[in-house]
């Protein structure tokens, strides 16, 4: 009991300390912008953060705008997840943590938009949870002077269940042989979310 209470006292802190971390949301920054949207079955573009119920094999549609407001040297982006790979790449520029150099010698007003084609992978051992999708972006003015965002693209619940689209032979006697859920309780899932909000924030590239 004495250890219950010990942990619960530790996320509670944990968790009040996440509003003091300073870092850039989405939107505007000083050194540019970046939008993200989401969309499926080509319907209309939701603006991030989209939470939306994907099945195993679903696809769907991810764009990114990213504008510059001053000269930059650099603008670096990435798709990003962590933990267990929850998405895969059918179309795009990149592949999900690979890096992209969106441009050099950038000037005021440039702009960059990507588009992606992405799925929930069908073999993928994280479901019946969440899985966030993070777009990350730097702004580099020199090799000392840079500036860094990211923010969740889509916070998606995966189904364990097959999309009606994904046509994989033997889907059926693949699923059946998963197990049923991940099971982590309550508490060790909101631990991990806080401290993933302090690790997701670091500068990660330079020139």
């Amino acid at each position: 009991m004495f250890m219950k209470k010990i942990v619960w006292i530790f996320v509670f802190f944990l968790l009040i300390s996440t509003f003091f971390v300073d870092f850039a949301d989405a939107g505007e920054y000083s050194y540019g912008s970046m939008y993200a949207w989401f969309r499926k079955d080509d319907s209309e573009w939701l603006n991030s953060t989209v939470h939306p119920n994907l099945k195993l094999g679903e696809e769907f549609e991810i764009k990114v705008v990213i504008t510059a407001k001053t000269d930059l040297a650099v603008i670096f982006f990435k798709l990003h997840e962590f933990g267990t790979p929850v998405f895969e790449v059918i179309d795009g520029p990149a592949e999900i943590d690979e890096l992209l150099v969106c441009g050099r010698n950038i000037k005021t007003g440039d702009n960059f938009t990507f588009i992606w084609r992405i799925r929930v992978k069908p073999d993928t051992e994280w479901f019946n949870a969440y899985g966030p999708l993070e777009v990350f972006t730097q702004f580099n003015k020199n090799d000392e002077d840079s500036l860094t965002a990211s923010f969740d693209v889509i916070t998606a619940y995966v189904v364990n269940e097959y999309w009606e689209g994904y046509n994989a032979i033997d889907s059926t006697s693949n699923q059946s042989g998963r197990n049923e859920a991940p099971g982590f309780e309550f508490l060790f899932v909101l631990t991990t979310v806080c401290v993933i909000v302090f690790l997701r924030r670091r500068k990660i590239i330079s020139l």
